[in-house]
Formats: structure tokens, sequence, C-alpha cells
């Protein structure tokens, strides 16, 4: 369930990022694209989580090297970066997103590592804080998790829709 309503605010925070890069918002608009890419973004996170999941099963199970499965879990997320957000913004179906995506690899391909460094540098710096101010290590990581999943996370979101917009040569309206 918390995958689908992740699917849904993220379809909401991409839909929202790209009309405002537009100058409008419309209700309609964004309803008719709701229900029209919702589907296919679900399937698309439950088959990744899926995938992952079984890579990291038959990790364990055949003692893989942590090493190569790091290798593997960072080549499929860099791989399928975009792909989400081709999929929620320029309404594409699995297969056009990658081949549009592979279309313009040069202007986009150094972002997924932007985005993990500026992510990672956040996040680690809202856990030494919360360590710093509580000096409880539990009601850290509990602190942390909310100030993630409710301004980081949807930070992120907003950040790569962003950088999937530098796709195009013209954007309408700069960030």
């Amino acid at each position: 369930i918390s995958l689908l309503l992740f699917t849904l605010g993220f379809l909401l925070i991409t839909q929202v990022v790209k009309e405002y890069r537009s100058d409008y918002i419309r209700r309609e608009i964004l309803w008719e694209i709701i229900k029209k890419q919702y589907p296919k973004l679900a399937l698309f996170f439950i088959s990744l989580f899926m995938l992952v999941f079984a890579i990291g099963i038959f990790s364990y199970v055949y003692n893989v090297s942590p090493l190569v499965s790091m290798l593997i879990f960072f080549a499929i997320g860099y791989i399928l970066f975009f792909v989400p957000f081709a999929m929620a913004i320029d309404e594409y179906d699995l297969r056009e997103a990658f081949r549009n995506l592979w279309k313009t690899k040069h202007r986009i391909w150094h972002y997924p590592f932007v985005y993990a460094l500026v992510l990672s540098v956040m996040m680690l710096g809202v856990a030494l804080f919360f360590l710093i101010i509580t000096r409880d290590l539990e009601l850290t990581r509990i602190l942390s998790n909310v100030v993630n999943a409710l301004i980081l996370v949807p930070f992120g979101i907003i950040l790569a829709s962003h950088f999937y917009f530098d796709k195009y040569t013209l954007s309408i309206r700069e960030i």
C-alpha cells in the first residue's frame, strides 16, 4: 500500500512541477493524467521493487559480495532513474520512455550523480543535526525518517523533475 501511495505522490508532484514550468495548473488536466498514468507508474514501481527484492534475496542466498550487489543496484538505479519521470511528465509508456531517454542521454547523463550527492548530503546533515540535538540514536532515527519522508523525498522528486526538464534544449521557465 505504501508503494501505491508513493506512486500517487510521485505522480502528483511531477505533474505540479510540469504545470509550474508551463505557467498554468489545471485540475481537469491533472485528473486525466492521473487516471491515465497512475496504473502504468504503479506497475513500474512494483516491478522495480520486485526486481530489487529478488536480486537482494539472490545475493543473500548465494553469498554474493556486498560490493557486487551494490554495483548491481547502482547500475539499475542509474539506468532507470529518469524512466518514471518520462512516464509521468511526458506520458510515455515504458518502451517509449527508454527510447526517448536514450536519444537525450548526452544532456542528462550526470544528473543521477548530482541527485545522489545532493540528497545524501542533506540526509546526513539531517541525521547529524538530530544526533547533536538529541544525543539519542533511536530518537535520531525516528526524527530523521520523519523529516526524510515529509521533506526530503518530495524535495528530491521536485529536484529530479527539474533535472528531467533539462533534456529539452529550451525550457519554458528557469528554475
